[in-house]
């Protein structure tokens, strides 16, 4: 008997960019594919096939200072070779709004973005299922990670798009 189906591979990609207050572009990161953690795997397993409930998704800043690496067996709790950027406004991560899937893609309505308060550098970016900043509970279903860091600065907007598609 032949199977029908072709195997497939779900591919995320986060889009951020950071502008100066003036609205004018300050750096834009080239397009980063996000690896998926087994947390994050298996979560979209529970949710497809075991019923557990929808989360809501948040865009976490990853920041440079301390940076080491990004593992797949990283969690919400425990992801030692790097820590959250929280040089934003307020006290929550930004809410990613998605779209209805089609054609094997889903993606953001638009972009989160952060207003931020301190200078620093930002390493990449991760999808967590918790809303306050720095905080460790929840899901961390992915994470990118930028070739080079990129400086921001008090004043400056970051903004980010994620899309998750399943390649046959």
């Amino acid at each position: 008997m032949r199977n029908l189906c072709a195997p497939a591979l779900a591919a995320g990609e986060f889009r951020v960019w950071c502008c100066y207050a003036s609205g004018k572009l300050r750096w834009r990161m080239p397009p980063l594919r996000n690896g998926v953690t087994t947390q994050g795997v298996n979560r979209c397993l529970d949710r497809m096939f075991g019923g557990a409930a929808s989360l809501s998704w948040y865009g976490m800043l990853i920041s440079n200072s301390g940076f080491v690496e990004v593992l797949p067996a990283d969690t919400m709790l425990s992801h030692a070779g790097w820590g959250e950027f929280v040089g934003v406004g307020g006290t929550n991560r930004k809410q990613f709004t998605f779209d209805v899937a089609g054609g094997g893609v889903i993606a953001t309505i638009g972009s989160i973005s952060y207003l931020v308060t301190s200078s620093g550098s930002i390493k990449g970016i991760a999808l967590a299922s918790s809303q306050p900043l720095g905080n460790t509970g929840g899901v961390l279903y992915s994470t990118a990670i930028a070739t080079l860091p990129l400086s921001v600065s008090p004043t400056d907007t970051l903004y980010a798009t994620y899309s998750v598609r399943y390649e046959l």
